[in-house]
C-alpha cells in the first residue's frame, strides 16, 4: 500500500507527464490539496527530482532488480519505493520488510551502472535522463568535461539569498539572519549573495516577512550586477518574468527609471509583489506581445542607457530546480526557442543607442543559445562590440568567468550555481 507521500508523488508525477501545467503549480496544486507541511513539500520535490533524474534507474529497477517481474497493481508502488530509496528518503531495510522480493542491493547500484552498455552519448543521457541529443551538444561543445557538466546539472541545487541593501551591509544581514537560526555564508565572487546552510525554516523568519532578502541563484545576481547602470540612469528590463533580476537592479541602483515588461500577466503581478515586499519604488512595468514593442517602449528602448534581455531558454543550466525540463526538450521546440532569442536580441540591438549596452543573459549551458548568438549578431552588425564581463564586474567575479573574461559562464558542477552564461555589447560611438 502507498504510503501518503508515496502517493501524492505518484499524482505529480501524472500531471506533470500530462505537460498540461508547470512542476510549480502541480506541486503547489497538491502541497494545498493534500496539507503537506514544508518539510513534506520538500521531501515530495526531492522525490520528484529523483524520479526524473534516475529514470532510466527506476526502469531498470522494475526489469531487472525483480526477476519475477511486477505484477500490474503493484508497478506504482514499486516505482514510489525505488525513487524513495535512490532519493535517500528511504533506506533498503524499510524498503526490503515492504518489499522483501526486490533485490534492492541492487537498486542502490543501478544508477552508477545504467547505460554501461552503451556508447559515451548514451552512457551520459542514461545516467542523467538529460535527451541524447542535448547530451551530444554538449559532447561537441565541451569534449571530455560534458559528463560533469551533465552530472553537476542532477542533484539538489543550494540555496543562494540576495540580500536587500536597504536593511544594512552583509554583515549585518548575516548576524540578523543568524539570529533567527539561518546560518549563511557569503559567496565571494557574488556581491551581496548569502549562501543558505542547511535547510532552516526560511519563510517563517522575520527577515523574510520585512524583504530583507530574495531567494535568487548567486550567478543570476551576477548578471544583475553586469548591468552596472550610471547613477539616475534609464534602464529597459525586456523580459522582466517574475521579477529576479528587475528588483535586484532597484536594490542595487535605487536611482535608475526602470521599464520592466514581459508577456506573461501573472509574472509580472509576481514582480509587484516583489517589488513591494522589498520596499523598492515601483517601476513602470507592462505586459507587451511577444513578436513587438508598441511605440512607447520601443522609444524608451532608444533612450536607455541599459538593456536587459534575459532571455526565453531551454532552461539547460537550471535543471536541478526545474528536473521536469529534461523531458519536455525537444529538438523543435528548440530550434523555435533560439529563433525567439535571436529575435529579441536582434530587436535589442538594433534600437540600442551609441555607447548604450545590451546585456544578454540565459540559464542554459548551451553554446547555440549562448555564445552563437552573440556571434551570430556581431556579424550582422558591424558596429557592434563586446564588452568584457570582467572590466564590468572586477576581479572579484574572476571564478565565473571564462579563461578569457569574456563572458560570464556557470556551471553547477564547478560553483554550485545554476549554469548561467551573460555577455554585454555595446554600440561603438560613429
Amino acid at each position: 500500500m502507498l504510503e501518503p507521500i508515496e502517493a501524492c508523488w505518484i499524482e505529480v508525477e501524472r500531471r506533470t507527464a500530462s505537460g498540461r501545467a508547470s512542476l510549480h503549480d502541480v506541486l503547489r496544486d497538491v502541497v494545498v490539496e493534500q496539507g503537506l507541511n514544508d518539510r513534506q513539500r520538500r521531501r515530495l520535490r526531492a522525490l520528484h527530482r529523483a524520479g526524473v533524474e534516475h529514470r532510466a534507474a527506476v526502469r531498470s529497477a522494475l526489469d531487472a532488480a525483480t526477476p519475477n517481474g511486477v505484477a500490474r497493481p503493484l508497478v506504482d508502488l514499486v516505482r514510489a519505493v525505488v525513487v524513495r530509496v535512490l532519493a535517500g528518503d528511504l533506506g533498503p531495510g524499510d524498503a526490503s520488510r515492504r518489499l522483501p522480493w526486490v533485490d534492492w542491493a541492487k537498486v542502490r547500484t543501478l544508477p552508477q551502472q545504467v547505460g554501461a552498455d552503451l556508447d559515451e552519448d548514451g552512457r551520459i543521457a542514461a545516467r542523467t535522463s538529460l535527451p541524447r541529443e542535448v547530451v551530444a551538444r554538449l559532447r561537441r561543445a565541451f569534449g571530455d568535461d560534458a559528463s560533469e557538466i551533465a552530472e553537476g546539472l542532477c542533484g539538489t541545487a543550494p540555496l543562494f539569498l540576495r540580500t536587500n541593501p536597504r536593511f544594512g551591509d552583509l554583515e549585518t544581514i548575516q548576524a540578523e539572519l543568524a539570529s533567527e537560526g539561518v546560518d549563511t555564508r557569503a559567496v565571494e565572487w557574488s556581491a551581496g549573495a548569502l549562501e543558505v546552510l542547511g535547510r532552516p525554516a526560511l519563510f517563517r523568519t522575520r527577515a523574510h516577512r520585512r524583504g530583507v532578502f530574495e531567494v535568487q541563484d548567486a550567478a543570476s545576481q551576477l548578471v544583475a550586477r553586469l548591468v552596472a547602470p550610471p547613477e539616475e540612469g534609464r534602464v529597459f528590463d525586456a523580459c522582466a518574468g517574475a521579477g529576479g533580476k528587475t528588483v535586484a537592479l532597484l536594490g542595487a541602483w535605487p536611482s535608475i527609471e526602470l521599464l520592466s515588461v514581459d508577456v506573461d500577466r501573472e509574472r509580472l503581478a509576481t514582480l509587484g509583489r516583489r517589488v513591494r515586499r522589498g520596499g523598492h519604488r515601483m517601476p513602470r512595468v507592462l505586459r507587451v506581445a511577444a513578436d513587438e514593442w508598441p511605440a512607447d517602449v520601443d522609444e524608451f528602448a532608444r533612450s536607455a542607457d541599459r538593456i536587459l534581455l534575459d532571455a526565453p531558454c531551454s532552461g539547460m543550466g537550471s535543471l536541478r530546480r526545474h528536473p521536469e525540463l529534461r523531458e519536455r526538450w525537444t529538438a523543435s521546440g528548440h530550434a523555435k526557442t533560439l529563433h525567439i532569442q535571436r529575435d529579441l536580441l536582434t530587436r535589442a540591438t538594433r534600437v540600442l543607442r551609441p555607447g548604450g549596452r545590451v546585456v544578454y543573459a540565459t540559464c542554459s549551458v548551451l553554446p547555440d543559445e549562448n555564445e552563437e548568438q552573440i556571434q551570430a549578431v556581431l556579424a550582422d552588425d558591424q558596429d557592434l562590440e563586446v564588452i568584457p564581463a570582467r572590466d564590468v564586474l572586477g576581479d572579484a567575479a574572476r571564478p565565473a568567468l571564462g579563461d578569457d573574461g569574456v563572458y560570464v559562464r556557470t556551471f553547477p558542477h564547478r560553483l554550485g550555481a545554476d549554469g548561467f552564461f551573460a555577455a554585454v555589447l555595446t554600440r561603438r560611438s560613429r
